[in-house]
């Protein structure tokens, strides 16, 4: 991604609606796995740091990101703990860590599959990975191509790559699922009428829009919790290590 893509995330990620419906319900499922206060956390593809700051007030959260850029935000914010580079260049020992977060990262990447094996490795035996990830190649458009994305995924595909990782899935399930009517009829209009900016997604809407689009996504956590949803926006899945 370019710099004016890093600096709209930085700008809106605090405030914007998806970005802070998102972080609410990966940490609602962080609360749930019950990980002691303190313990190593890392954050792959931290982007700028809004997540890392929200993990930093519970955990000893380390960030790694391929962009320099993306550090220097990080930076920004106050993180220490930030590295550009990949998870190998974690001075972290293999089989330690009991949770690793990977936020709309692995589509961004040629080799999915290689991503989540590393993780394995860093993963104590037990520990867990949280990864979200994009959701279905038809809803395909230029934010996708600015974003710098490799796919798009179905639930099959994302299971597929993360079991082939030697993880075990939990749960993964579709989510965004209350407002993906709309976001669906948006991407479609989009191909239709022609190209929408980039920019004009990295925007917060008005004020009420922005207060119920976030609390109507970030009430799927009670359903997420419980059930699995058949379609959304996004895939949310939860795997662990093995013990053996």
């Amino acid at each position: 991604m370019d710099q004016e893509l890093y600096e709209a995330f930085y700008r809106v990620e605090q405030e914007h609606w998806w970005f802070c419906s998102r972080r609410h319900i990966v940490y609602r499922f962080i609360e749930k796995l019950q990980i002691p206060n303190g313990s190593t956390v890392i954050d792959v593809g931290c982007g700028t740091g809004a997540f890392l700051e929200e993990l930093g007030t519970r955990f000893n959260v380390w960030g790694v990101d391929s962009s320099p850029m993306a550090v220097d935000f990080c930076k920004a914010r106050g993180i220490v703990n930030v590295l550009q580079g990949s998870l190998d260049d974690l001075d972290l020992p293999d089989n330690s860590v009991p949770l690793i977060t990977l936020m709309d990262v692995i589509e961004h990447l040629d080799d999915d599959s290689g991503m989540l094996k590393a993780v394995r490795e860093k993963l104590e035996p037990g520990g867990h990975a949280i990864i979200t990830v994009p959701a279905y190649q038809f809803l395909w458009t230029t934010h996708d191509t600015a974003n710098m994305h490799k796919r798009r995924y179905v639930r099959p595909m994302l299971n597929s790559v993360v079991t082939g990782a030697g993880l075990q899935v939990k749960k993964i399930s579709y989510y965004n699922t209350i407002l993906f009517p709309l976001m669906a009829l948006s991407r479609l209009a989009e191909k239709l009428m022609g190209s929408q900016s980039v920019d004009s997604r990295m925007k917060i809407p008005g004020r009420s829009i922005n207060w119920m689009f976030e609390r109507l996504f970030s009430a799927e956590y009670p359903w997420l919790s419980r059930f699995s949803f058949p379609y959304g926006g996004s895939l949310i899945c939860i795997a662990h290590k093995p013990h053996q």
